[in-house]
């Protein structure tokens, strides 16, 4: 998937799909958690929906992150901080 700069719809899919990821967590493990089909999980990863305030609470509370993070706009920031550097 190609990221616009400052498109925040194009890297909130990256940001969820990357931190899931990191945590070794698969997209039915997480839809549980968040009470969403495994589906809904798939769409926010490709960018073909876009999670309420209230899904993006529960998925940074999951992740021990802030919703400033998954939304962060700054891609290159939160590669770095994917890849620990």
């Amino acid at each position: 998937m190609n990221y616009e700069k400052n498109d925040v719809h194009s890297v909130i899919p990256y940001n969820i799909k990357s931190i899931r990821i990191l945590h070794c967590m698969t997209q039915k493990e997480l839809s549980v958690l968040i009470n969403v089909s495994e589906a809904t999980i798939s769409h926010y990863e490709s960018g073909t929906r876009t999670p309420d305030i209230e899904t993006m609470i529960a998925i940074a509370d999951i992740f021990d992150v802030s919703v400033d993070f998954l939304i962060n706009h700054n891609t290159d920031k939160n590669k770095s901080e994917f890849d620990g550097k």
